[in-house]
């Protein structure tokens, strides 16, 4: 068994977007990766048509400080997407990285265990698809699970305000509750074409997913 940091990357709006989402996200998670790489990191990658399970390991940490390098660089791309193609109405290409940490088995072709099936499952309630989509001013929602949420984001430093993070407790059927953190960002300029320029300390207010559902439901932290 390995520690693993398991990270889903997705399309928010797929069948809605102007251009072969399949194809590009696969472009960016190459670039990402890229960005993020690092000489003991270990990447075993399933892609689909919706998107890419990443499960990552390293040589002695399991994933020394790849999470917070893989957000700067989705952050940075997805940014560059939109001042790059001028959008000017919606929608706006809207990426979600969620991600959990436990024990996986390999091998040799891909990666399984329980861990896996948690994530699906969290990945799935509408908790998670609900929270800040269509939301013009986040262009890469994160939520992360508490396990990792402490240990590799406020532990590591990355994280030294935790205020522009929104916790909730998720209740899917038939799984193990999680503490999901989301990342609600401060706001940033009203015109998605130059998202990534900061305008200001102010906090955005949007809806989070909340109350029962039939993929789950939402309790107080």
């Amino acid at each position: 068994m390995l520690d693993a940091l398991l990270v889903v990357v997705e399309w928010v709006n797929a069948p809605l977007l102007p251009f072969p989402a399949t194809q590009r996200i696969r472009q960016l998670v190459d670039a990402a990766l890229t960005d993020s790489a690092s000489d003991t990191l270990v990447v075993n990658r399933r892609d689909s048509t919706d998107g890419s399970l990443l499960v990552l390991q390293g040589d002695g940490r399991s994933y020394p400080g790849v999470l917070a390098r893989l957000m700067a660089a989705f952050d940075d791309l997805l940014a560059s997407e939109r001042r790059a193609n001028h959008y000017r109405r919606r929608p706006y290409p809207q990426l979600r990285l969620v991600t959990h940490a436990g024990q996986v088995e390999y091998d040799g072709t891909e990666c399984t265990g329980a861990v896996l099936l948690t994530l699906h499952a969290h990945n799935e309630s509408m908790t998670v698809r609900d929270a800040l989509v269509g939301d013009d001013d986040v262009a890469v929602i994160v939520i992360a699970s508490d396990q990792v949420f402490d240990s590799d984001l406020v532990g590591d430093g990355t994280i030294a305000d935790t205020r522009d993070w929104f916790p909730v407790v998720n209740v899917p059927d038939d799984t193990t509750p999680l503490r999901l953190w989301i990342r609600t960002p401060a706001r940033r300029s009203a015109d998605p074409a130059t998202a990534g320029s900061s305008s200001g300390p102010t906090r955005g207010g949007s809806m989070l997913a909340a109350g029962a559902s039939e993929h789950g439901q939402v309790r107080p932290p």
